[in-house]
């Protein structure tokens, strides 16, 4: 057994039995000095030297009171004790940010008078709120008070002790003392959800059986739920530290539509910390999109017998019985997965492909699978001790951190570092040599052993500082065509891409200088995700210019309006002499010849849409007919100048629907014919077709005169 596994399997068993330990923010045990706070009216830091010392630990603690041993002035009074600013982390999935501290106190016992508070500010002290309030019976001994600081998450706060007698009456108490304050994150236990499509796959309960055996009765450590209740399981201020997402049998291509709608949170609630078991044995559609940086589960293939990628695996020791490492079933997968970073858990036998994997995303973990219930595997009962090994593996909390060094206990294991050891060195270096220490890695989500996580050429590092996603493999757009636009002073470019599985859409960068990387553009613009195409004019901000230069990257839309750009096109670049773009040159660059401006270089716009390119024969037949038959006249011109103004909408609008495109082939047939005949045909055909046509007239005409005499 290596001993990253096993290491891997000491943790899982420890989990068992012990809870999380906390990741500090912030401490004061009081013993050095009042230096990280600000104390006002009677608190006062009270050591052994005090009329009236009382600590916890040590022997320092903030009293309110005075040497009396009272908080009796003669006269209502009040004070604070103010901390220092504490920043509250951004919090994983699992995880909660905590205030505890220790407090002992002797009052009046009335929670008005003698008011003793504990009070957040997250606006620089402009305002406080109340937390929690000191009153009771139990008074004269220490206890422990506690606030849930997680609704404070990515804000920095001021806590404060606030006590007020209200009055001047009956202030002859010994009065509130405080001791050992700390702010961390803590991880939680773990609280699942299974999610399904409308029908149980085979219509079995095994998947719920097993949550069961891990989890307990439903509704209490987990919920069962549907995917048509949404995606708030996966959004921020979701209880759910693992989350079952099934999509098998006839659910399949519920599954894909989910993923389609909801893939950017699915993805961003693992990047938390969160950990999701994918799963789906399809017996509809085909591939599906899994995400997480271009994983597809390739369907149909069914594996009747399937092995273990590593026997020494958690999923295959426990804590549910040990399972063996072969298995059969009939099938025992429809699927498997495929992509980068995924590392295997169970093959199909004889093969490398992947039946259950597991991939590091951000902050978290993703199981992905093509498993079919296990009602179909063999042998029992270790097939069903497998799949509730598989879901138990999935439920550790990502967010648990034993040496409190900020990096979760899983992530350290998985990348050879000691998660029982604060002061690894290696969290302090560039492993990989890309620019990112560990910790940077860490919050990039990015591999810290691998220089180009999403391996496209370009280092984590580079693609961090120029901001581009280093977890998504961009394949560049190439910009394919450059052309004079439906009106003057307009270009109108086409580009070829392969759309990154979580980009938005793509950018358009463009000015009338040559530019290496965005910063060098004068402006940009979007368009949407399913466009081939694009037009920019010279009117905007670039009149009189003759150079005009522009580049596109894809975009993917991120979280608080962060938008990671992709990798630059090639340059294109055009020419404008007065308002007419022309063809030119420059070295380096991508240009195209587009012609003297006329409307002759112009493209059929709306059969280019149809037939899928300019240079389908049917295209090329209107275009040639536009150029011998309608350009040499002022009618035909007015009209082709008319159709170029309106028919670029119109063409994107047919370019991106299926059923447009057939529809508008079908109507340009009879042009399309009569454009073929009078710039493609013989001599020969021409009159042969026009011989045709006149006799078929004639013999109409005289069978309608006929019918009429008949009927007179």
């Amino acid at each position: 057994m290596s001993m990253k596994r096993l290491a891997l399997a000491l943790f899982l068993i420890l989990l068992t039995v012990t809870t999380s330990s906390a990741a500090t923010i912030f401490q004061d045990n009081m013993e050095s000095g009042p230096g990280s706070w600000t104390a006002t009216g009677l608190w006062h830091l009270a050591t052994g030297a005090d009329p009236c010392p009382n600590a916890k630990s040590g022997t320092a603690s903030w009293y309110y009171g005075n040497a009396s041993c009272t908080y009796d002035t003669g006269a209502t009074n009040s004070g604070t004790l103010t901390s220092q600013t504490i920043a509250i982390p951004t919090l994983l999935v699992g995880e909660k940010a905590e205030l505890t501290f220790q407090y002992w106190y002797q009052t009046e016992g009335d929670p008005y008078y003698d008011a003793a508070t504990v009070e957040i500010s997250n606006d620089n002290g402009a305002t406080f709120a109340p937390q929690f309030n000191v009153f009771g019976t139990t008074m004269s001994t220490w206890l422990g008070g506690t606030v849930d600081l997680s609704s404070y998450a990515g804000q920095n706060i001021l806590i404060r002790f606030h006590f007020d007698t209200h009055d001047n009456l009956y202030n002859n108490y010994r009065g509130w003392y405080i001791d050992d304050v700390k702010v961390a994150t803590v991880a939680l236990p773990p609280f699942a959800a299974y999610i399904r499509g409308a029908s149980k796959p085979w219509g079995q309960s095994t998947n719920e059986t097993a949550m069961t055996t891990v989890f307990g009765p439903v509704g209490g450590n987990w919920n069962s739920l549907l995917m048509s209740g949404g995606n708030a399981p996966f959004l921020p201020g979701s209880p759910y530290t693992f989350i079952f997402l099934e999509g098998s049998d006839s659910t399949a291509n519920e599954l894909n539509n989910y993923l389609i709608a909801n893939r950017t949170v699915i993805e961003d609630f693992v990047n938390r910390g969160g950990t999701l078991l994918l799963n789906s044995a399809p017996n509809q559609g085909g591939n599906i999109n899994f995400g997480f940086g271009g994983v597809t589960l390739i369907y149909p293939d069914y594996a009747n017998i399937v092995v273990a990628a590593d026997a020494n695996h958690p999923v295959f020791l426990g804590p549910y019985g040990a399972t063996g490492t072969t298995f059969t079933g009939n099938s025992f997968a429809h699927a498997y997965v495929t992509g980068t970073g995924i590392t295997p858990i169970i093959y199909k036998s004889g093969t490398t492909n992947i039946v259950l994997g597991e991939k590091v995303w951000g902050a978290g973990r993703v199981l992905l699978g093509g498993m079919t219930t296990n009602n179909f595997h063999q042998p029992q009962p270790q097939a069903t001790n497998l799949r509730a090994n598989i879901i138990s593996y999935g439920s550790i909390v990502n967010a648990t951190d034993t040496d409190g060094d900020g990096f979760p206990d899983f992530w350290e294991i998985h990348y050879g570092t000691d998660p029982n050891n604060a002061n690894d060195p290696v969290v302090t270096q560039d492993v990989d040599g890309d620019g990112l220490n560990w910790l940077q890695e860490f919050q990039a989500g990015t591999n810290p052993l691998n220089p180009d996580t999403d391996g496209d050429g370009v280092s984590d590092g580079a693609e961090i500082a120029a901001g581009t996603n280093p977890l998504v493999s961009n394949s560049p757009v190439t910009i394919v065509s450059v052309n004079p636009g439906p009106s003057l002073g307009t270009i109108y470019f086409e580009f070829t891409a392969s759309l990154p599985h979580d980009a938005t859409g793509y950018r358009v960068f463009y000015g009338p200088n040559h530019g290496t990387t965005t910063a060098d553009y004068l402006a940009h613009f979007d368009i949407g995700a399913n466009a081939t195409g694009g037009m920019i004019d010279q009117s905007w901000g670039m009149q009189g210019v003759p150079l005009i230069y522009f580049r596109i990257a894809p975009i993917t839309q991120a979280g608080g309006g962060h938008v990671f750009i992709g990798k630059l096109s090639n340059e294109a670049l055009m020419y404008f002499s007065g308002s007419e773009a022309s063809s030119t040159g420059s070295g380096g660059n991508s240009n195209f010849a587009v012609g003297g401006g006329g409307v002759s270089s112009r493209k059929c716009f709306i059969a280019t849409a149809a037939f899928g390119s300019a240079d389908k024969a049917p295209v090329t037949w209107l275009r040639k007919f536009r150029d011998n038959y309608l350009l040499t006249n002022a009618a035909g011109t007015w009209f082709v100048e008319t159709y170029y103004r309106v028919s670029p909408p119109i063409a994107n609008y047919i370019a991106e629907r299926a059923w447009a495109r057939t529809t508008v082939k079908i109507l340009l047939l009879p042009f399309v014919a009569m454009s073929w005949l009078l710039v493609e045909a013989s001599l020969p055909v021409r009159i042969t077709v026009m011989l045709l046509i006149l006799t078929g007239l004639t013999y109409a005409v005289r069978y309608l005169m006929h019918r009429k005499r008949s009927q007179a």
